[in-house]
């Protein structure tokens, strides 16, 4: 019986290929690119496999299995070809694919990446055709669009002729080498349908390429505004509703019979520096702020400026404080400064700390060697202020009723300093970006910011949808165990979520992109608790950076629920006691743990660790990315782990590597 179901099989086989123009699989030489079998598309149609050509085997290979990427991936564009011949937009996408085991950076064949483009402006809606050289080239005639003499698209409603144009940007250094064509304004969006670019190199037809488009807009930023800071420009802006990692902004400058100015920056940038302006004192020119996704862009009407008539800003004047700045009473004020602080600052009782237009620099021998430390009623109140911990991990802590009024305050990005608050410390932020940690009854009101959120959850229960990107409206309430806090954010984007189940706590994300905390051994801390219970211990494996489309975590008293989730990241912890041991993950910070606790980690990638009092920690053929510091009277064994930071031993704590103690 098997025999003749086998023999019914292959001739099934031989019939099918018989029917075929072209065989279901093509097998190709390791050094040839393209082959594979035939697919089948989203569209229910047949993808056949690309024939066998040949490379520039000089090119570098990327090995997909050795390569972590998010789900979903990004849309920005850094084309690539996959071993099946194909371009793909980025790594991550032919990675992704099911064909692809390695790819090689740039295009195939003739490295040309043919668009249908939309532009949103107040002006209304039109079109853009664009074909562009994908590579590096020593010079700008190096490209396949160098020689072609004419470039026509053809599509649903239409035949159009782009236009030749090879440049680079002076300013930022940018090459140009396309060919492209500009709708007219209010021309309206291009048509939905297939649209073929046909390049010409005079009379002889050199190569045709399919493009599928579908018509999609992205609001324009608004609310733009620019100052001149010495010779640079400055340009501020609030984010159109949508943008998503992925997307980019980009500044222009403009001027009549002059070459084009313009930068790029990153989807949560609010702000943007063009430095030392090319320009001369009295010059006009025009300066916008577009916003760029995968199959477009928009931009808002652009605003004359003249160089110069803005209020240059003052001289900071550089001072030093070496020690701990304290104020418990009264108004400590920083104006027009570059504060060079070497210490902790300490605000307590009514003490205020008021700062304008100044850069306070954080100066510190290693990572969290000083804080911020905000008790009782004070008042932490900053207006133009920039934030430098000289890129050292550095905290800025508020408790009991402490208060933080910030307008335009950054630090080196979203995360130095981080922001940590607890008790019934109020915030009121504007034009700002910040990571901050909130916890019992804190409150939050933010507009026009860029903020990083870590959500506490103690005795905690409910289901919350925490997205990245752009939000209008986003006003969320989590109840707890000391009563409540509340965020109310207006025009907000958000670079990044975090949450810690520290007890009791039953939390569903749904939509979500976020880095995860879970405590083992607070339960000890639960009203009425008997101290003298026996600590737990929580054993855990698999803990990766990858989505999750329905499963559930569960660490000690916490159960968090993940749907359709991206978690970037985790970072378990243990207290009072408690033994955790962790393997095949992918963690965070180690560092919040305490109460005699012992952390076991085996098989894993670590981000920096941090050893803190009465704990030990036994590291087993790992990876830590940033340093091992041992504070207060911990313990840290290193086994077969690669420490790619600095390995530093403080106040009595035990450094033991390979079971040799650091001297």
């Amino acid at each position: 019986m098997k025999r003749s179901v086998l023999a019914l099989l292959i001739l099934i086989l031989a019939a099918g290929c018989e029917t075929n123009e072209r065989p279901e699989c093509i097998q190709c030489p390791e050094t040839q690119l393209g082959g594979g079998c035939s697919l089948t598309g989203e569209d229910g149609k047949t993808i056949q496999p690309v024939q066998c050509f040949s490379h520039d085997t000089t090119r570098t290979k990327h090995v997909c299995a050795q390569e972590l990427y998010d789900e979903p991936c990004s849309t920005r564009k850094r084309i690539v070809c996959g071993n099946d011949g194909r371009d793909y937009l980025n790594p991550c996408a032919a990675c992704q694919s099911k064909t692809v085991k390695f790819y090689i950076d740039d295009g195939c064949k003739d490295n040309v990446y043919p668009e249908v483009w939309s532009d949103n402006n107040p002006s209304g809606q039109t079109y853009e055709f664009k074909t562009n050289c994908v590579g590096n080239y020593p010079k700008l005639e190096d490209c396949f669009l160098w020689n072609i003499t004419r470039v026509e698209v053809t599509g649903p409603d239409g035949k159009w002729q782009l236009k030749k144009d090879f440049n680079i940007n002076n300013y930022s250094d940018e090459i140009t080498r396309r060919w492209v064509l500009y709708g007219p304004a209010g021309a309206g969006l291009a048509k939905s349908g297939e649209y073929n670019f046909t390049y010409y190199q005079g009379n002889e037809e050199k190569l045709i390429q399919p493009v599928k488009y579908t018509p999609e807009i992205l609001d324009y930023p608004t609310n733009v505004k620019w100052r001149r800071e010495k010779n640079d420009l400055i340009v501020s802006w609030a984010p159109p509703k949508g943008m998503k990692p992925g997307y980019w902004y980009k500044v222009i400058v403009t001027q009549a019979n002059k070459p084009l100015i313009s930068l790029s920056f990153e989807w949560d940038a609010t702000e943007g520096r063009l430095k030392n302006l090319p320009l001369q004192e009295g010059e006009k020119a025009e300066v916008n702020v577009a916003a760029f996704f995968l199959g477009g862009y928009s931009s808002p009407k652009s605003q004359t400026m003249q160089w110069g008539n803005s209020a240059k800003a003052k001289e900071l004047v550089t001072k030093v404080h070496n020690g701990d700045l304290i104020i418990s009473e009264g108004t400590y004020t920083i104006n027009d400064s570059k504060l060079l602080l070497k210490g902790r600052i300490i605000l307590n009782g009514t003490g205020k700390l008021k700062a304008s237009n100044s850069e306070i620099v954080f100066q510190q021998d290693y990572n969290q060697q000083f804080g911020v430390y905000a008790y009782d009623y004070s008042v932490l109140d900053l207006k133009d202020v920039t934030f430098n911990t000289e890129g050292k991990w550095f905290n800025m802590n508020y408790f009991n009723n402490a208060h933080a009024s910030f307008d335009n305050v950054k630090g080196n990005d979203c995360c130095l300093p981080w922001h940590s608050s607890t008790g019934n410390a109020t915030f009121v932020i504007r034009n700002s970006k910040v990571g901050i940690t909130l916890n019992m009854n804190v409150t939050m009101d933010v507009e026009n910011s860029s903020m990083f959120f870590e959500l506490m959850f103690t005795n905690a229960s409910g289901s919350y949808r925490l997205p990245e990107g752009y939000e209008e409206v986003l006003d969320i309430t989590v109840p707890n165990e000391f009563g409540e806090y509340k965020i109310r954010t207006k025009n907000t984007t958000f670079t990044h979520w975090g949450m810690t189940a520290d007890r009791d706590s039953n939390v569903n994300l749904i939509d979500s992109k976020i880095t995860i905390g879970m405590n083992a051994g607070s339960a000890a801390a639960r009203p009425g608790r008997e101290w003298n219970q026996p600590a737990p211990t929580v054993r855990i494996s698999g803990l990766k950076a990858r989505h999750y489309s329905d499963e559930t975590i569960n660490f000690d008293t916490n159960r968090i629920h993940l749907m359709n989730t991206y978690v970037k990241s985790w970072y378990p912890q243990a207290w009072n006691g408690a033994t955790m041991d962790i393997s095949e993950s992918d963690l965070a910070d180690v560092q919040f743990n305490g109460g005699n606790s012992t952390v076991i980690i085996r098989n894993s990638s670590i981000e920096i660790l941090f050893g803190k009092e009465g704990v030990k920690y036994y590291i087993y053929d790992s990876k830590i990315h940033q340093d091992v510091i041992g504070q207060a009277n911990s313990e840290i064994h290193l086994n077969n782990t690669y420490v790619y930071g600095r390995v530093l031993r403080l106040e009595n704590s035990s450094i033991f590597i390979e079971g040799k103690e650091l001297q």
